[in-house]
Order: C-alpha cells, then structure tokens, then sequence
C-alpha cells in the first residue's frame, strides 16, 4: 500500500555524556566507557618518494617573468611567493569546473607541520589563510586543510597544504556554518569539562565533542600566535601519541581557528556505520596528558 502522507522525520538524539554533538560541525560522536579496554593506535606511515622529489624540484625553479614556475612543459602560476613557502595554483581541481585549488608548499624539505620553525609555521599558515579568504569571497564552500600521513591521504612526503572551493551544494561536516555563537559554545562545553588545556595569548582546548579522536583545537588573535600554539601544541600531541597521522584545518572567519585531527584507528571499533564517530581516546585523557606533556621540541626560533 502506498502512505499518502510522509512519516514524521525522527528527532535528533539528545547529547549526554556518552553521545555528544560538535557545535562546530554538526557531527554526533559515541564515547563508549574504555576504562578497561585498550586500543591500538596507528602509526604515521610516509608516502615513498618514488624518485626526486616533486615539491623541492618546484621551489628550486626560478620565478619567470609572467610570476609563473616553469618545469619541464608544465608551467605553475604562482598565488603567493614567500621566503619559507610558496603557492601554486593546483591544475588538479576536485569540484571543476566551478571550483578553485591552490598548493601551499613548504620550501624546506619536511615532512610535518611540526617539523618547520615558528616562523617558517607562521608563513604557511599565513599562506593557507590568505587564499582560504580570497577563495571564499568567489566559492561557498572553502576548506584550508593539511594532511600529514598516508591514513588521510598524504600523496606527497614533502609538506604541503590545500585550499579547495566550490559553489556546488555540498553537504559535507567541515562546511557547517561556523558562527561565534557555535563556536562560543564550544568553548563553554570544554570549560566546563575541564579540557581547556592551556589559556594564555592563544586558547588551547579539547572539544568536548570531538570530530575524532584526540582532537585539539586552538584560538589565536593573530597567526604568529596561532603558529607558536599549534607548533607546541603538535609537539607535545607526539610526546603522547608518537608519530600520529593527521589532519590540519584552519578557519580564519569569524575567529582564527586551528583544528588538530589525529586518525587513530583502533582495533575492534566500528567504522562510522551509523552516522557517528567512535571516540576511542576520551577528550579528558588528551586534556590530561597534553597538561603533563614535558618533551621540549627544537628550539622553535631557529
């Protein structure tokens, strides 16, 4: 028999302690009791080179005349040019043909955000930001985004970043709407848990609704302050995970924000079958050992 009348949607779960919801993303996460049971973690693995690298071969080419990069027959414009990093405009596009791309490049051969120097951090990101805003001035949709291991997707062992738009209508958690009034009420949840884990020019915190496991979030005024937060910050995350893969996304509107996602996978949980993740690392615990985090990194001037 076929309804003459749509049934009534199902209401949203209520968040309680075990079944959370990201202000930031509109994401639901399950965190189950693992007081007794332990869970492997992933290890960062490395793409292979597969000869000269690509990224280094790049900034070692000199600037023409028309402000584009010329290797071989392929010709790279350039979006930005600095002393420690570089931007070319990606001739591969996920979203064409309405879309934009751009490669924000390290120029020292690294392979991690951690492994820069603050300043060589602040120009990166400064890089990823100033495209992010000028990308969302023509596209809805814009993500800054780092990916540091080949579990999410790093394609390259040479650091680099990304800038994707599109005016598609993608319904997709990183382009939740993101407002002070979200954002405010992140905060207060990770202060009312207990997770900010440092508070001083910048604001380091564990959201209390994570978007995975381990995740660390960090408010900064300006991005020099966000770069020495995020280079102690990923630190001291290695200090209690090793060497983690990750992702990096940066916000700049209406707060300049960082989101840290490590991906850990832990054996015996399911993938994210429901709609939900499973929180295998309770947000206290990073809290708690971020705060007990001594392993000093370089010396981050130099």
């Amino acid at each position: 028999m076929v309804p003459t009348a749509s049934p009534d949607p199902l209401p949203e779960p209520s968040p309680s302690p075990a079944l959370r919801r990201d202000p930031l993303t509109g994401c639901w996460s399950y965190h189950p009791d693992l007081t007794h049971k332990p869970f492997t973690l992933a290890r960062r693995h490395l793409p292979e080179p597969g000869g000269p690298c690509a990224f280094c071969t790049l900034a070692a080419e000199p600037v023409e005349a028309n402000g584009s990069i010329r290797n071989g027959e392929q010709i790279s414009p350039l979006a930005a040019n600095g002393e420690h990093a570089f931007a070319l405009e990606n001739r591969w596009r996920p979203f064409e043909p309405t879309s934009g791309a751009q490669l924000v490049i390290a120029r020292r051969h690294v392979t991690a955000l951690e492994d820069l120097t603050v300043p060589e951090l602040a120009e990166f990101l400064t890089f990823l930001v100033r495209l992010g805003a000028r990308q969302g001035r023509r596209f809805p949709r814009t993500l800054c985004f780092v990916n540091i291991g080949l579990e999410v997707n790093g394609t390259q062992p040479h650091l680099h970043g990304q800038v994707v738009s599109t005016d598609l209508a993608v319904d997709a958690p990183w382009t939740a709407t993101f407002t002070l009034e979200s954002l405010d009420q992140d905060v207060l949840q990770a202060r009312e848990a207990g997770l900010v884990v440092e508070e001083a020019a910048a604001l380091t915190y564990c959201p209390w609704a994570p978007t995975a496991s381990g995740e660390v979030r960090i408010l900064a005024p300006e991005i020099p302050t966000l770069a020495r937060a995020l280079h102690g910050t990923l630190w001291r995350l290695r200090a209690v995970l090793g060497e983690f893969p990750y992702n990096l996304l940066v916000r700049d509107a209406p707060s300049l924000l960082a989101q840290v996602v490590p991906r850990l996978s832990a054996v015996g949980v399911l993938p994210d079958y429901f709609g939900l993740t499973v929180v295998t690392l309770p947000p206290d615990h990073i809290a708690r050992d971020l705060r007990l985090a001594h392993d000093s990194p370089p010396d981050p001037t130099r």
